[in-house]
């Protein structure tokens, strides 16, 4: 469940002083299926092919970025 910012230290305090942190924690441990099929399936393929990304936990991209024209103009 998201806090709100003006919240976060009172939630901080309320974990402190009971057993919420032990729930917080433990919420965590409940990833979905599609979110542990999503990081096997990026895994599988950072190890398949390494000199894509030297991330492991990133999916492969061979994206390049290059800045616009009206960006490059003054650098250049």
């Amino acid at each position: 469940m998201p806090i709100n910012f003006a919240d976060f230290n009172l939630h901080v305090k309320r974990i402190q002083s009971n057993a919420e942190a032990t729930k917080e924690f433990l919420a965590l441990d409940n990833l979905t299926d599609t979110q542990t099929l999503e990081y096997k399936l990026t895994e599988d393929l950072a190890a398949t092919v390494p000199k894509l990304n030297r991330y492991g936990n990133m999916t492969p991209s061979v994206d390049r970025t290059a800045p616009q024209p009206v960006q490059r103009d003054p650098l250049w």
